[in-house]
């Protein structure tokens, strides 16, 4: 046979359900085969061991064969398969037998495959551009390069640079932002470079000096923001407008006010994405003409006397709730009623 196809590796997204998968390469033997889980969220691999975790059928078919993995791949999980021909060569001919055709063309088929594998794994190294005029200098020796981390030095030349895995002098200029002797003139030239005011920062106590005005959003993604004094604050308001009946979502990203008008016909809301369990999570709810129609609240709102209110027909209602476990409760007040 010839070798066709440069394919050296299939990879395939899991659904919980499939288990069996063609390779779409050929492979010699059952072991000729690494069969890799991924875990996309993470990135982590496990490599899976034959007949532990998969079997395989098909080795020597031209057209590839099938892997069939004892637990199908769970959706956010990929499988990869390579082909892992060894670096070996059997074929020993005798002077004066037979021409082995057969076997000669399958040896020059496998030593195909092993080049496949080495461009294959070329292709996933760091390699200097073929423009380069000049061959980069090794990397440093291993006792050089022990708790150091790969830096280049001005002719480019890989070298061995100090620092740890919490402290990283990406320069020697980035270095001495952190050094109160010589911060003042470091700012100074950043601010330049960057053409704004770099703001003075207290390395002992880790906080900053001066007063700061931000131009652009602030997201603390769901990290504490401890003992703030808040003065002239404002809330995000998710301005729904006309419901027209059906299911209408509030979606706590959108803001913790919300308004909205109830019309036309029976309206069921939900609630999705509040805040963590430990974490208290409340919005208000300024709806008009809410009693208008038909509305079906949650099944996870805990009203007072496990009754919800009756709204007002034409007019503004002011509802809060407030949940405490993830909107497994979610407990609701009827804060204001006709107020316009």
């Amino acid at each position: 046979m010839t070798i066709s196809s440069s394919t050296n590796r299939s990879d395939y997204a899991g659904n919980g359900s499939t288990t069996a998968f063609d390779t779409g390469f050929k492979f010699f033997t059952n072991s000729d085969l690494t069969v890799i889980l991924v875990t996309d969220s993470t990135g982590a691999e496990a490599v899976q061991v034959i007949t532990t975790n998969y079997s395989v059928a098909g080795a020597g078919v031209s057209a590839g064969g099938t892997v069939t993995m004892v637990v199908a791949p769970a959706t956010g999980e990929t499988l990869v398969m390579i082909r892992a021909q060894p670096y070996t060569q059997s074929l020993d001919l005798v002077e004066n037998d037979g021409f082995p055709s057969d076997s000669v063309e399958e040896t020059l088929d496998k030593t195909v495959i092993m080049t496949q594998q080495l461009l294959d794994a070329m292709g996933r190294t760091l390699r200097q551009p073929g423009g380069d005029t000049t061959a980069i200098a090794e990397m440093p020796a291993k006792v050089t390069r022990a708790s150091a981390f790969l830096a280049f030095n001005a002719a480019g030349d890989p070298i061995a640079s100090a620092g740890t895995d919490t402290s990283v002098p990406i320069s020697a200029f980035m270095a001495t932002v952190v050094d109160d002797a010589t911060a003042a003139a470091a700012r100074a030239t950043l601010g330049a470079v960057i053409g704004t005011d770099v703001q003075a920062y207290d390395v002992d106590t880790s906080k900053l000096d001066v007063a700061e005005t931000r131009s652009a959003t602030l997201n603390f993604a769901d990290l504490e923001l401890i003992r703030p004094k808040i003065k002239d604050y404002g809330e995000t308001i998710n301005a729904i407008g006309s419901i027209g009946g059906g299911t209408q979502d509030i979606d706590l990203t959108l803001g913790n006010v919300v308004s909205g008008t109830v019309d036309t016909s029976t309206t069921t809301f939900t609630f999705s994405n509040p805040s963590p369990t430990g974490v208290s999570c409340s919005f208000t709810l300024i709806l008009t003409n809410g009693g208008s129609q038909t509305i079906n609240w949650p099944a996870s709102v805990d009203w007072p006397a496990a009754t919800a209110p009756t709204l007002t027909a034409s007019g503004v209602d002011v509802l809060t709730f407030f949940t405490l476990d993830a909107g497994t409760i979610w407990y609701g007040f009827l804060s204001g009623k006709g107020m316009a």
